[in-house]
């Protein structure tokens, strides 16, 4: 059963990570992000995506754009309560107006419908823009671990 909740979480979420450098902590937009990931705010979530961002969540291929991005995240913010939302060993890179972010997470959701916390960890790859005086993630990637095949 416990199989069947992380796989069914996995089909529901499209990450949208962070960028810090772990000695620095989070910048801007990381800071953002998991502020209102932590509340359980969709508006304030899909508002760090450029109109025109992609997204590669677990199950699909992409999320294209704002309305496609809020739809996954709606997934994710419907059946779970926020718990929490950790990053570790963040990184990243900056050059004029892009910049770049990889790292892990860590997070925990309580089924809305019941049930006992869900604890998913995974990776991240952002690229995020500058728009103005405002970041803006362009791409956002995230991934669950797989467990290793066994050949048969």
């Amino acid at each position: 059963m416990k199989r069947m909740t992380v796989y069914l979480l996995a089909t529901l979420f499209c990450c949208g990570g962070t960028s810090a450098l772990a000695d620095e902590g989070l910048n801007a937009i990381g800071e953002a992000f998991v502020k209102a990931f932590k509340a359980g705010d969709l508006d304030a979530v899909v508002a760090l995506y450029a109109p025109d961002a992609v997204s590669f969540p677990p199950d699909a291929m992409a999320a294209d754009g704002q309305a496609s991005i809020r739809a996954s995240w709606g997934g994710i913010f419907n059946n779970f309560e926020v718990r929490d939302l950790v990053i570790t060993n963040a990184r990243h890179q900056t050059e004029g107006a892009l910049s770049a972010a990889w790292g892990n997470y860590r997070m925990i959701l309580l089924p809305k419908a019941g049930g006992d916390e869900v604890v998913m960890e995974g990776r991240f790859t952002d690229v995020a823009k500058r728009v103005g005086n405002k970041w803006l993630y362009v791409a956002d990637h995230a991934s669950l671990p797989l467990p290793a095949h066994e050949p048969e």
